[in-house]
């Protein structure tokens, strides 16, 4: 085994033998006796499959182990005995299996399956969207705690770091509490970037999420970038709409300029938080628009209480009436849209502008979707091939074709049966009219097309 590794250790790593390779409990005793682990790692991952013959449980979780320090791969075990245990602690991930053996293995393990056939589904389904609601989730927290602490931090400069407050504190308080936790918690259990069905049958979409595509430095970073560019529009628009006024409005005899620009800042911040989750919901039902909305009428009902009353100012600053006079002017209305609007609009243009010009896989079958569900009210669906110049690579009804296809140039049309939707244009390179059974290839517009 070690002389067969050492010569396919020099070709390319994603070509595989057309084989399998069956290890026996004695064959594997002679590989990590004879420290030939790298050899017998290089030699299985050329294989197809390797099988572990009458292995002992100590012995799986060496295979384990070799093959995630060897290879820096996050490994899952699966198993439904006793015997399974230790591969199942070792693994990164471990799925249980209920059996006639007993319960150890789902003891041990992080998830627990009835059937073996169910982690199809437990891998594409649950964990893609698992993958995807939480790495948003942490990137998010962040966010919205790093907006409301850099508008107090570009407001130190300005009072020269003495320590006055620019918010009331028991609002403060209430901002992940209240105002900005449920939409992010619901995102974090409702929200799918596909159908469940889609999921599943698209196994290749998988892939994609493979090697933190989704949670790494750029990613972080930019989320990161974005509260600190809103922040300082979120800041320094009220900062001056409000620097020549003592009170709530222009004819206000109050003193309440400092708390005016301090009260208007925290809205403008809670809307943003709100509606920027809103670009990252990928399935629009009544709930969503509930918490959104629901939490920003929450701010509001929390503001007018904390303003009613001088119990309040003890917390270190008085909102006492302040919150229904700036309600009645204009001012606070035209400050608040447009500070919200210009922190928002640059996410909203790379957000388009990454769907029109770079579209991920999610994006294209997600359009997919939206098409076959069209053509169910109209009619049967259509045949629909996918090409994708972004992969080189030839889909056809969401199956990958065995070898890289290099891209062809269509027809100038192509008969769809049956009628289609009517549809004038979209980001992902595909047009159609009313009435016209035929879809439109335009290859020069977009690098990937849907039929």
């Amino acid at each position: 085994a070690a002389k067969n590794s050492k010569t396919v250790s020099g070709t390319d790593n994603s070509s595989k033998f057309d084989a399998c390779m069956v290890v026996t409990s004695k064959a594997m005793s002679c590989v990590t006796e004879g420290n030939l682990e790298e050899e017998f790692v290089e030699l299985s991952v050329k294989c197809k499959s390797v099988i572990a013959c009458r292995m002992q449980p100590n012995q799986k979780a060496a295979i384990v182990r070799m093959i995630r320090n060897s290879k820096r791969v996050t490994c899952l075990g699966i198993g439904d005995g006793a015997n399974d245990e230790p591969m199942i602690r070792e693994a990164d991930i471990g799925v249980g299996i209920f059996g006639v053996e007993g319960t150890a293995a789902v003891r041990a393990s992080d998830y627990a399956i009835a059937q073996f056939s169910f982690l199809r589904r437990l891998l594409f389904v649950h964990g893609s969207l698992s993958y995807r609601r939480i790495t948003d989730l942490i990137s998010y927290i962040f966010y919205k705690n790093a907006l409301l602490s850099l508008t107090v931090m570009w407001f130190g400069f300005a009072s020269g770091f003495s320590g006055q407050p620019l918010q009331l504190e028991w609002a403060v308080q209430l901002y992940n509490v209240a105002f900005t936790s449920v939409p992010i918690l619901v995102y974090a259990l409702l929200d799918r970037q596909l159908r469940l069905t889609s999921l599943e049958e698209y196994t290749h979409l998988y892939r994609t999420r493979l090697g933190g595509e989704l949670f790494n430095y750029r990613r972080f970073s930019l989320w990161i970038v974005d509260a600190f560019t809103q922040s300082i529009l979120i800041t320094f628009i009220p900062w001056f709409a409000y620097s020549n006024l003592t009170g709530a409005g222009d004819d206000d005899p109050q003193s309440y300029g400092h708390w005016s620009m301090g009260l208007v800042i925290y809205t403008a911040v809670i809307f943003s938080t709100n509606l920027r989750i809103a670009l990252v919901f990928r399935s629009w039902t009544i709930i969503h628009q509930f918490v959104i909305w629901g939490s920003i009428i929450v701010f509001f009902i929390a503001i007018a209480i904390l303003s009613a009353s001088t119990v309040f100012a003890a917390a270190g600053g008085d909102y006492t009436g302040l919150f229904v006079r700036l309600l009645g002017t204009s001012r606070f209305w035209l400050t608040l849209m447009i500070t919200v609007v210009l922190a928002l609009l640059m996410d909203v243009f790379f957000t388009i502008l990454q769907q029109w010009i770079s579209p991920s896989w999610f994006d294209i079958y997600r359009e997919k979707d939206y098409i076959q569900r069209k053509h169910r009210k109209i009619g049967p669906t259509p045949e629909v091939e996918l090409l994708g110049s972004k992969k080189n690579r030839l889909w056809v009804d969401g199956i990958p074709s065995a070898q890289p296809t290099p891209l062809k140039r269509r027809q100038p049309s192509m008969v769809v049966r049956p009628p289609v939707l009517a549809r004038s244009q979209t980001g992902y390179g595909y047009s159609g009219t009313g009435g016209n059974a035929q879809l439109h290839w335009n290859v020069a517009q977009s690098k990937t097309h849907l039929a």
